[in-house]
């Protein structure tokens, strides 16, 4: 267990004295918990038998003592400047903000063309590192190798800074930022804000995160991407800028049954365990 005189695992410089460090960005999964009246979700443990109850939780995962507080408070900075993109992408698109192009039914993508592309990356990039550092349970699948975790970090601390103008002036040159593919996956509607899931599939060629109303995907380069259609749809250069949007069908048949028939097929198999 990690104590406030151990080194931040970002900066490597100061005490990381901070506590309750969110590892997922509130914003993005709040609406899984419901209504601040009744904040209730279910964490489901594929380790435990099927019997088992689950038990309640009304937050994300969050850990002490491993930001210190300069580090703490730039993510906030990159989560205020990122979080308009993914909450408000349908009002952006209407006004004419964002651009898309539908493909068929069942999928389209989104152009964030006015929001500043490398701090959204590096925004992807702060959410994949921390989950890579967490002691959680929740994020033991994801499993990034040491080289891509530290190259994710030398992004973020090449831009680290406590304020709002500092970082987008240090952003005017984004050379720094290490590239690696990244794709941003949602729905065009859900049926329910409490119906989705916070999930780390096991590692598959690829990182991913299901965060409620987005899945993430990371690769190493575009020569691991293993599915072509993956290879048309991400972002590799600074400046792409696409969020793959699925009907919701497609969201539900690939992205959360999934995740169930995964989690039920092994907590059967653990049926014994009690």
């Amino acid at each position: 267990m990690r104590k406030p005189t151990d080194i931040c695992l970002l900066c490597k410089i100061n005490p990381s004295t901070k506590t309750n460090s969110h590892i997922l960005p509130k914003f993005l999964s709040k609406k899984l918990f419901g209504p601040k009246t009744a904040k209730r979700g279910f964490q489901l443990s594929s380790a435990h038998s099927i019997d088992k109850r689950p038990k309640i939780i009304q937050d994300s995962p969050k850990e002490d003592y491993i930001l210190c507080a300069e580090c703490e408070m730039y993510f906030s900075v990159l989560e205020s400047i990122c979080a308009d993109t993914f909450i408000n992408w349908r009002t952006k698109v209407a006004s004419g903000d964002f651009t898309r192009k539908t493909f068929s039914d069942f999928f389209s993508i989104v152009l964030y063309s006015s929001s500043d592309k490398a701090a959204v990356r590096l925004f992807i990039y702060s959410v994949f590192w921390r989950t890579s550092i967490s002691s959680d349970p929740l994020f033991q699948n994801i499993s990034i190798s040491n080289d891509l975790e530290e190259a994710l970090r030398s992004s973020l601390m090449a831009y680290r800074t406590t304020t709002q103008g500092d970082f987008l002036t240090l952003l005017k040159d984004p050379s720094v930022i290490k590239l690696f593919p990244i794709a941003i996956i949602t729905a065009d509607s859900f049926t329910s804000e409490t119906s989705n899931v916070l999930f780390v599939p096991p590692f598959n060629e690829v990182y991913r995160l299901v965060i409620d109303q987005f899945s993430f995907l990371l690769f190493k380069s575009k020569n691991e991407i293993p599915v072509d259609f993956f290879k048309g749809a991400s972002n590799f250069e600074i400046n792409d800028c696409r969020v793959i949007i699925f009907s919701y069908k497609l969201w539900a048949d690939t992205i959360i049954k999934p995740v169930f028939d995964l989690m039920a097929e092994t907590m059967l198999k653990n049926g014994h365990k009690k």
